[in-house]
C-alpha cells in the first residue's frame, strides 16, 4: 500500500491540482484483490434484492445520487479563483495589481485592483449561476421516484438517489419519441410543439426494393414511408405528396391527416396479392420473407383504425422491412423476451396460420460487425440462424452450396448501387442441436464475462456460428437526400471548401450519392484507390501496401500534368492500408489536393482517425457534420462539430458544437454567419489595437515634452476606465452588430 501511495504522489499533475483530486480521501482497501474489484477484467459481488448487505465493507458501493456540479460551498472560492487565474490575461493583471502595492508604483492601488476584482467577480458570478442550474437539474433527477421492491412482491416508491446496488426496480414502458414523434401516454402541449417544430420540411422517405433470385430478380418493389405529425404517427406513402394545408406536416395533404396513413405502392404483380406462391423456388422465397419478419429488434403496435399493425424499431429501415413482410403475408404480430409470433400465409393450404418461433439468441448489429443475426427454433424443433448485413460481409460467410444465387445477386447489387441504394443481404443456415449446444455454452460464457475482453470473446463466438450461410437475396434501401443538399454542397465548393464524404456505403452507392449531391461532377478527373484482386487474394500486407502506393504515385503523376479538378474515391479495404504509417503521408498528399474525396465502407473509428490525420497534416480548420451515433467520434475530433437532428437519434447533436435541423442550413451557417463572425472578430481586434496605440502615443509624446520626468498625464482612474468603460461600447457594438455586406451578397459566391 505504501508503494502505491508513493507512485501516486510521484504522478501528481496540474490536472490533479486543478480538480483537487489529490486531496480526496482514498477508498482503497487493504486487500489487493479488493482493490481491483470493479476494474476491467474484475467483477463485483452484488446481492440481488438485498441492498442492506451493501451498506458495509467489503461490498459497500456508492449511492445512486448523481452530481454534475463543479463546486460546492467550500470549494467554490478556491477552485473558481484558481480557474480564473489560470488564464494568462488575468494572471498578468494580477501581477500588475501586486506590484501596485509597493511604494514605487506610479499608479494608485485601487485603480489597478478594482478593475481586476470587477472582471474576475463577473466571471465567478457567471460560473456560480451555471453551477447552480446544474445543481437544480441534479436535484430534479435525484428526487425522481421509482418503484423498488420492498418485500413479498410489493413495490414501493423510492427516490432515485436512495437506490442502492442490489435494489430490484420495476420498469414501465410508457412513452417514447421517434423522429420527433411522441408515442404512448397523453400528448401534451410540449409534445405537440416539439413535433411540429421537428416535422417542418421533414424529408424522410425510404425506397425499398427487393432482389429475389431465379427469375424474380429485378428492382420491382418500391416501398416509401414518411413520418407525419404526432396525430398520424407512422405512415407508409406511395409517392411524395404536396402541401394542401397550413398546419402540421407540410408534406401531407388534408386527407392524409386522418389517423394512420397506410398506402403501399408496388409495381410488380409477381409478388403482390400472394402471387409469390407460384415462384419456382418457393421454399427460398418463403425463407426470405421469414428473415425479413424475424431478424430485427422491432416492436408491433396495434392500430385501432386499421386492420394492420404499425411498428417501432431502432432504424427506419427495419420499420420498412416489417411493413413489407406484412404486405407479403408474413405479419410480425407480437414478441416476448423469448418468443416471436408471426402470422404467415401458408402457400400449401392458402390459409393464414400463426406460428411461434422461440428466440434463442440475438447477435446484435454493430458498426464493426456490419451484420445482425437471430437464432430461432421453429415449432418443428428446427434451429435456424437468420442473418442480414452488408453484402461483402455476408458473401464471405457463404457455404459452398449456398452460392446458388450469388452471381445473379451480384449483378443486381451493382444495379442497385448505381441507383444510389443502400443494400443489405439476407442469408440463413440450419444448425444441428448438438452444434448449437456446444456453441451456446461458449457464447453464454462470453456474454457473462465482465471485462475489457468481453467484446472480443463475443465477436469470436459469433464468428463460430455465422458461417456456412445460404444466400437468399438482397434488399435495397434509398435514403433520400434532404431538400437543398446538392445546392448547399455546390455553394460550399465554390466558396473554396474541400469536402470529404465519409460513408459506410459501398463504393458504387457512394459514387452515385456523390453525383446526386453535386460532390462529384462530370468534368472531374476521378482517381480510384482499390485493392487489385491479385493483391487481395495474396492477403499479404506488404503486397497490398505496394499495390496502393503504386496507385497513389500514378495518380500524383497525373495530377501534376493536368489542371482539371480532381476527385478521389477510396474503397474500404484500400483505406485500411492507406491509413497505415508508411502509406499515410502519400495518401494524404494525394487526398488534400483533390477537390472532393469519398471514402467508402468507413467505420466510426476510421471517420475519427481520418479527421484527425487531415487536421494534423494540413494544419487547417476542419468541420465535421453528421446525423447519427456513428458520426460522434468524427464530430468530436473536428475543430467544429455540427450535428443534424433527425431520424438517426440525438447522439450527434449532443456531441456537437452547433445543431442544425437540416443539412442545407450549413450553407448559411458558414458562408453568412461565418463571414460575419470572422469580419467582426478581425475588426474588433484591430479596433482595440488602434485605440490603445493612439492612447499610448499620447503618453509617449507627453514624456518627450516633459523630458521624461515621470509626470503622469492622465488620472489613474481615467486610465483604468479607458478600455473598461469609456471606449468599450463602440467595440462591443462592432463585434456584435457589424455586417460588412448583407446575407444576399454573402451567398453570391463567385
Amino acid at each position: 500500500m505504501a508503494v502505491i501511495s508513493k507512485k501516486k504522489k510521484g504522478k501528481v499533475r496540474w490536472s490533479n491540482l486543478y480538480s483537487f483530486s489529490c486531496f480526496k480521501p482514498s477508498t482503497l482497501e487493504p486487500s489487493a484483490a479488493q482493490e481491483l474489484i470493479g476494474q476491467p477484467g474484475f467483477s463485483r459481488v452484488v446481492f440481488c434484492n438485498e441492498p442492506h448487505l451493501h451498506r458495509k465493507k467489503p461490498y459497500k458501493y456508492p449511492y445512486n445520487n448523481i452530481s454534475t456540479t463543479k463546486y460546492n460551498f467550500l470549494t467554490f472560492l478556491p477552485r473558481a479563483l484558481f480557474e480564473q487565474f489560470r488564464r494568462v490575461a488575468n494572471f498578468y493583471f494580477l501581477l500588475g495589481a501586486v506590484l501596485s502595492l509597493v511604494s514605487l508604483a506610479p499608479f494608485s492601488r485601487a485603480s489597478l485592483i478594482a478593475p481586476l476584482v470587477f472582471v474576475v467577480g463577473i466571471s465567478m458570478l457567471k460560473e456560480a449561476v451555471e453551477d447552480w442550474h446544474r445543481f437544480l437539474q441534479d436535484l430534479d433527477v435525484n428526487n425522481r421516484t421509482v418503484k423498488a421492491h420492498d418485500s413479498n412482491g410489493v413495490f414501493v416508491n423510492k427516490l432515485w438517489k436512495e437506490l442502492r446496488v442490489g435494489d430490484v426496480v420495476k420498469m414501465e414502458f410508457r412513452k417514447c419519441s421517434i423522429a420527433g414523434v411522441s408515442y404512448g401516454g397523453a400528448v401534451t402541449e410540449v409534445d405537440l410543439a416539439a413535433s411540429r417544430r421537428i416535422n417542418v420540411d421533414f424529408e424522410a422517405c425510404d425506397d425499398l426494393s427487393t432482389d429475389e433470385f431465379d427469375q424474380i430478380s429485378q428492382s420491382y418493389e418500391v416501398f416509401e414511408f414518411s413520418v407525419s405529425d404526432f396525430s398520424t404517427q407512422k405512415a407508409v406513402l406511395g409517392r411524395e405528396v404536396t402541401d394542401n394545408t397550413n398546419k402540421g406536416n407540410p408534406r401531407l395533404t388534408k386527407a392524409e391527416h386522418k389517423s394512420v396513413i397506410k398506402g403501399f405502392n408496388f409495381r410488380d404483380d409477381r409478388l403482390m396479392n400472394k402471387n409469390w406462391i407460384h415462384g419456382s423456388n418457393l421454399s427460398d422465397i418463403t425463407m426470405f420473407f421469414r428473415v425479413m419478419a424475424l431478424c430485427h429488434t422491432g416492436i408491433p403496435l396495434e392500430d385501432d383504425k386499421t386492420n394492420k399493425l404499425r411498428y417501432e424499431a431502432e432504424s427506419p429501415e427495419e420499420v420498412a422491412f416489417l411493413i413489407a413482410s406484412q404486405e407479403f403475408g408474413f405479419q410480425f404480430c407480437r414478441r416476448t423476451q423469448s418468443v416471436i409470433v408471426l402470422k404467415e400465409f401458408d402457400p400449401y393450404s392458402n390459409m393464414e396460420v400463426e406460428r411461434e418461433y422461440k428466440l434463442l439468441n440475438l447477435l446484435e448489429f454493430s458498426s464493426s460487425r456490419k451484420r445482425m443475426s437471430v437464432i430461432v427454433c421453429n415449432e418443428e424443433g428446427q434451429i435456424l440462424l437468420l442473418c442480414k448485413g452488408a453484402d461483402s460481409i455476408i458473401f464471405d460467410r457463404l457455404a459452398d452450396n449456398g452460392r446458388t444465387y450469388e452471381q445473379a445477386t451480384t449483378s443486381h447489387l451493382s444495379n442497385y448501387a448505381q441507383d444510389g441504394f443502400r443494400t443489405l443481404a439476407f442469408a440463413y443456415r440450419t444448425i444441428e442441436a448438438a452444434e448449437y449446444e456446444r456453441w451456446n455454452t461458449i457464447f453464454t460464457q462470453a456474454k457473462t464475462t465482465i471485462g475489457h475482453e468481453r467484446e472480443q470473446l463475443l465477436e469470436e463466438a459469433s464468428e463460430m456460428i455465422e458461417k456456412d450461410l445460404m444466400l437468399l437475396g438482397v434488399v435495397a434501401v434509398e435514403d433520400k437526400l434532404q431538400k437543398g443538399v446538392p445546392e448547399c454542397i455546390d455553394k460550399l465548393a465554390q466558396a473554396g471548401f474541400k469536402i470529404w464524404l465519409l460513408t459506410g456505403d459501398k463504393r458504387e452507392t457512394a459514387i452515385n450519392i456523390g453525383f446526386a449531391c453535386s460532390l462529384l461532377r462530370q468534368d472531374m478527373k476521378q482517381f480510384h484507390l482499390t485493392l487489385s484482386r491479385e493483391a487481395e487474394s495474396k492477403k499479404q500486407v506488404k503486397a497490398m501496401k505496394k499495390d496502393i502506393l503504386h496507385q497513389i504515385e500514378s495518380s500524383l503523376r497525373v495530377m501534376s500534368n493536368k489542371e482539371a479538378p480532381f476527385a478521389l474515391v477510396v474503397d474500404g479495404k484500400a483505406l485500411e492500408i492507406a491509413l497505415e504509417g508508411d502509406v499515410k503521408d502519400k495518401f494524404l498528399q494525394l487526398a488534400v489536393n483533390c477537390a472532393s474525396v469519398i471514402c467508402c465502407r468507413v467505420s466510426p473509428k476510421q471517420k475519427a482517425l481520418i479527421t484527425r490525420l487531415v487536421k494534423q497534416y494540413t494544419g487547417r480548420t476542419t468541420l465535421a457534420i453528421g446525423d447519427g451515433a456513428n458520426d460522434v467520434g468524427m464530430i468530436q475530433e473536428a475543430d467544429i462539430g455540427v450535428g443534424i437532428s433527425g431520424m438517426e437519434g440525438m447522439q450527434a447533436v449532443m456531441a456537437s458544437d452547433f445543431s442544425l435541423p437540416q443539412f442545407r442550413f450549413l450553407e448559411r451557417l458558414l458562408i453568412v454567419h461565418g463571414h460575419w463572425c470572422y469580419q467582426r472578430i478581425a475588426k474588433m481586434v484591430l479596433y482595440f489595437v488602434y485605440k490603445n496605440v493612439a492612447f499610448g502615443l499620447t503618453l509617449f509624446y507627453y514624456e518627450l515634452y516633459t523630458s521624461f520626468s515621470g509626470e503622469v498625464l492622465y488620472d489613474d482612474w481615467y486610465m483604468t476606465m479607458f478600455n473598461v468603460m469609456l471606449t468599450s461600447l463602440p467595440v462591443i457594438a462592432l463585434g456584435v452588430l457589424e455586417q460588412d455586406v448583407s446575407s444576399d451578397v454573402c451567398l453570391q459566391v463567385k
